[in-house]
């Protein structure tokens, strides 16, 4: 979709841990529709219930609606994915470090703030993101995980991605 803006908040709270599975709650306000879900995954990722606004589902179903109900986050994986390319290049630069908490763990944050406005950051395939305003970044590394997760991102600006054909599609953040 070409010029839309999407606006929308989550918050999520973890609603029980054990030995092997999460329970999530999510909720999702967007001007026009609120939006309860709770999730349950294990702690390798693997979506094993949905629960959607009373719509339950399960197994692949859950992982399938999961993946599509989600999609409007992708960006934030995407992030997610390329944070060592990013904050270790001149695009962004450190701006101290803090602390967040997340469900029962306190964690480690390092913040980042975008080096110049307007910055555009190539990516594959002649895909870029073009940041305008906002753009600070908040990540760190939870206990006993190899991968650091996105805690806060805040943003505007647009994109360009390479659509199913491979043309070139272009949107707002």
């Amino acid at each position: 979709m070409n010029n839309t803006l999407y606006n929308f908040t989550a918050r999520y709270a973890v609603v029980s841990v054990n030995s092997t599975t999460y329970q999530v709650n999510i909720l999702e306000l967007t001007p026009i529709q609120s939006i309860s879900t709770t999730v349950w995954f294990l702690k390798d990722g693997t979506v094993t219930g949905l629960d959607i606004d009373g719509q339950n589902y399960s197994g692949a179903f859950a992982g399938y609606y999961f993946q599509t109900y989600f999609s409007l986050w992708e960006n934030d994986i995407e992030y997610g994915q390329l944070i060592a390319a990013v904050t270790s290049s001149s695009f962004f630069h450190h701006t101290g470090t803090s602390e967040v908490t997340l469900g029962p763990s306190v964690l480690s944050v390092t913040n980042y703030t975008a080096s110049s406005l307007p910055e555009t950051i190539p990516g594959c395939n002649g895909e870029s993101v073009t940041l305008t305003r906002g753009s600070i970044l908040s990540i760190g590394s939870p206990n006993g995980f190899g991968f650091q997760l996105v805690t806060y991102l805040k943003a505007a600006g647009s994109g360009v991605t390479a659509g199913p054909s491979g043309e070139a599609a272009s949107h707002d953040l």
